[in-house]
């Protein structure tokens, strides 16, 4: 084990002070020794907290395809690459992005540590090792998606994992847990952030206990751990239930979600990444836009058609329709995580209840015919099939999704890529599912690098 590599440290600095150096600008001498509530409350609320997350595994999704030449056009080397599940590209700034965000957290729960407060200030100081604890947890969720094996119970306790940077420390020796020991550590995180922090929010960039169970539910489907998954996503869906009448969203709108709307728990948004996601790029995958009939509203309100046939997206739920995907989270994927959950531990009933809540609200008025035990033959296929039509375009969503299917020979997918001439495929179980951690950190630092 090495000390933290230069690179890595540099990004912190770097990603804080902006154009200011970093003894100049009075936010990064905050950075340095940060000595007030309000000190660590502004590194909690600065906008680094909630952008720029990564989209590797979205641009290597399948939700989506690009022309050629639309491909071609594409500047960012990486992006093009990670297209066609390239086994060569380094992932470096969803890896200095993370770990500078872990960074930021790390220094304020250091600081908390340090300090000493009272009454009312005691409050504030626990919402903020809440908030912190709950970016650490977020970032360490991001990373195992992006730089690990999906986790698997036989393996996780060989396989690398992700460092797991508990202290601000730049000095202190790194190395890679394990996929067991990351996946807990973040669960670790979270539980202890849902004890100190408010049921809402006052501000949707902001954690609270709804995310943190919320991002719970998400890590213990992803771990196949059915009864955890369905505990927290009830815990979530009761402390905020809300879903949206899709029948009264405009269906000409250019954005027909708002921005921080009524479903969304916490608001981020993912990194460009050579604009991949911009709309005259990213065309919808055919059959996934023929498999929404017409009653369904999200065959309008997610898609808009082009003057070639093609179509593009224009769901986001970030509100903008950017190239910056949502990377956020919100209530309906709640539903689709009990609805699962409550399929694979043998509750179809109640499983199809919720996906039932969801899809009344998707459908035209008066057209959704409910689902039962008695018109469904594959409640569990069809809770999928609705959850991928829902939840496109999110980040690490999908992605994650794969990830976790290509140990189930049932359910595993094997998405293609069809390129000027050649096909491209990524097999269920292929290293590429944990993309290269930057030679950078491996060199400077000595941790194990990915397989290929």
């Amino acid at each position: 084990m090495k000390k933290l590599p230069l690179i890595l440290l540099f990004s912190l600095l770097v990603g804080l002070q902006g154009c200011d150096t970093f003894l100049d600008a009075k936010p990064d001498k905050a950075l340095a020794t940060p000595e007030t509530l309000a000190d660590l409350a502004a590194m909690m609320d600065n906008v680094v907290m909630h952008t720029n997350y990564p989209v590797a595994g979205d641009i290597a999704s399948d939700d989506y395809y690009m022309q050629d030449a639309v491909w071609e056009a594409i500047t960012d080397q990486v992006a093009r690459q990670n297209y066609v599940w390239d086994p060569t590209t380094e992932q470096v700034f969803p890896w200095l992005d993370a770990y500078n965000r872990v960074f930021i957290a790390n220094v304020v729960l250091d600081r908390l540590e340090e300090l000493r407060f009272a009454g009312n200030s005691l409050a504030q100081a626990d919402i903020l090792k809440g908030q912190a604890l709950f970016y650490r947890a977020f970032n360490f969720y991001h990373l195992l998606q992006v730089y690990t094996l999906p986790y698997t119970k036989a393996a996780a306790g060989s396989l690398p994992g992700i460092v797991l940077k508990l202290k601000s420390d730049t000095e202190e020796p790194i190395a890679r847990a394990s996929v067991e020991k990351s996946y807990h550590q973040t669960i670790s995180d979270l539980e202890a952030a849902a004890a100190l922090l408010p049921a809402k929010a006052q501000f949707k960039t902001q954690p609270s206990k709804v995310a943190a169970f919320a991002l719970l539910a998400r890590i213990y489907l992803i771990m196949g751990d059915y009864p955890a998954a369905n505990r927290y996503a009830d815990a979530a869906i009761e402390l905020q239930p809300n879903l949206t009448d899709y029948n009264a969203v405009s269906q000409t709108a250019a954005n027909p979600f708002a921005i921080f709307h009524e479903e969304v728990i916490l608001h981020a948004t993912g990194a460009s990444r050579g604009g991949v996601f911009n709309a005259s790029r990213a065309r919808i995958d055919t059959l996934l836009y023929k498999s929404y009939v017409n009653d369904d509203l999200r065959k309008v309100l997610y898609f808009r058609r082009n003057t070639d046939g093609t179509y593009i997206f224009k769901g986001d739920y970030g509100g903008r329709n950017t190239s910056n995907l949502f990377s956020g989270i919100a209530t309906d994927e709640l539903y689709l995580i009990r609805a699962e959950t409550f399929v694979r531990m043998e509750e179809v009933e109640k499983g199809l209840a919720d996906l039932n809540r969801l899809a009344l609200k998707r459908w035209k008025t008066g057209t959704f015919v409910p689902y039962s035990t008695s018109n469904t033959a594959n409640p569990l296929q069809t809770i999928l099939t609705e959850r991928r039509k829902e939840l496109l375009f999110r980040t690490n969503i999908r992605w994650s999704d794969l990830r976790r299917f290509a140990a189930d020979p049932v359910l595993a997918q094997t998405p293609l890529r069809k390129l000027k001439g050649t096909t491209y495929s990524l097999q269920p179980g292929d290293l590429h599912y944990a993309f290269l951690i930057p030679a950078s950190a491996v060199n400077l630092s000595g941790l194990q690098q990915n397989s290929r």
